[in-house]
């Protein structure tokens, strides 16, 4: 039987598409197809993509999605992923026009503004999360470190290990949110459980873990029964915006789940730690943000990131967690920038996750995701080497504190 020949893209449409891609790049990107320079860079130091499948050039000229899911799809390679999407980066803006603007643009937008009132519903929340975490807990601990803390680490020097910044993180935020023993402590978004095991075990306080997360939960659960905290800590699975405990906590931890609120929805999020929170008590939020020139734009989009990996999310910028704060009846007092840090803890997560990857696949997964996974863990570290997006923890106080 013959063999059907790969669909090539017609020659004006791949010119058409190498001239986006150098415009994007800003000609610090070079092109390798069927061992020919199809792009050569202008630039002195550039990126490097060799060409698989012509119809790769197709996928891009859809956008950024399209870059995403022809690497998944293994149709164009490079030595150094992590290096060619910082080159993006860089050039942010030309991306955005030359690749995902137009028509383009148009489209996600109309899909951002169909989808957002689904945000609205507890089940639509409930399998957005369960669409990332509930990949398996099996999964997670291949890449994540001991305590399986799923956010920005924080290194306490040069030398240190995910390990120990994971842990530096932990005793940071305790610190901050001034934790002392007998207090009643919420994780709200509370992923493995590791700041609650920390705030229970090493502070003696009475934590209570928030998680949408089935299989979360019961990990949580499990833990607190194997290390002895029953009764000081508590595993609670619950929408936050339903969750209703017996007295407010004095002090309130989330960590990186204000962005599956979603655009939109910042002003409820903040009204409700409002509600969870004691009147003079302290609430720390630990988000990844987008610059406040961005934030407009990016809230009616829909990127890679929201469309594979997190459905339903969406960045908030500084200044909006401020507003939205302050409407809600707290008090922002101080932000601490960790933007470097996270670049850093997506670079440990990486190179973890490619030691492992047939781990990933013998527990289930196939060939694409493990691609798709690379190229977001690159994705991400990429946008904070490079500053796209950056990462602050923010302590707000309740209307009654005094300082």
């Amino acid at each position: 039987m013959k063999k059907r020949s790969a669909w090539v893209l017609p020659s004006p449409f791949r010119r058409a598409a190498l001239a986006a891609l150098e415009r994007s790049f800003g000609g610090a990107l070079k092109v390798v197809e069927s061992g020919r320079v199809a792009l050569s860079p202008s630039a002195p130091e550039y990126a490097v993509a060799h060409v698989e499948d012509s119809r790769a050039y197709r996928w891009i000229a859809r956008g950024g999605l399209g870059a995403a899911e022809s690497f998944a799809l293994g149709m164009w390679r490079t030595p150094d992923l992590t290096g060619l999407l910082r080159a993006a980066a860089r050039n942010i803006h030309a991306v955005n026009e030359a690749l995902d603007g137009g028509w383009r643009r148009r489209l996600r937008r109309a899909a951002r503004t169909l989808s957002r009132p689904l945000r609205m519903f507890r089940g639509a929340a409930r399998r957005d999360i369960a669409a990332h975490y509930d990949l398996g807990n099996d999964f997670f601990a291949l890449f994540l470190d001991a305590e399986r803390a799923y956010s920005c680490a924080v290194y306490p020097g040069e030398r240190a290990t995910l390990e120990q910044a994971t842990r530096h993180k932990f005793d940071l935020i305790l610190d901050r949110l001034r934790l002392r023993a007998g207090e009643r402590f919420l994780d709200l978004g509370c992923g493995w459980g590791g700041l609650s095991v920390a705030a229970a075990k090493g502070r003696g306080c009475a934590a209570t873990a928030l998680t949408l997360s089935r299989e979360q939960h019961a990990y949580v659960r499990g833990r607190a029964a194997r290390e002895g905290l029953r009764g000081a800590l508590t595993p609670a699975l619950a929408d936050y915006r339903d969750f209703s405990p017996p007295e407010p906590f004095a002090k309130i931890a989330s960590v990186e789940m204000i962005e599956a609120a979603g655009p939109g929805n910042f002003g409820e999020y903040f009204r409700h730690l409002r509600r969870l929170l004691s009147a003079d008590g302290l609430a720390l939020v630990q988000a990844i943000v987008i610059p406040e020139e961005r934030y407009d734009a990016a809230r009616r989009d829909v990127d890679f990131i929201q469309r594979r990996v997190f459905p339903g999310g969406g960045l908030p910028s500084r200044a909006e967690m401020r507003r939205a704060s302050r409407a809600a009846g707290l008090r922002p007092l101080r932000e601490w920038d960790i933007t470097p840090h996270y670049a850093r803890t997506l670079a440990d997560w990486r190179t973890r996750f490619l030691s492992r990857r047939r781990e990933v696949l013998r527990i289930g997964f196939d060939e694409k995701f493990c691609r798709l996974w690379e190229y977001y863990l690159c994705y991400c570290e990429a946008g904070f080497a490079e500053r796209v997006i950056g990462n602050v923890q923010a302590l707000y106080a309740g209307p009654e504190r005094a300082a």
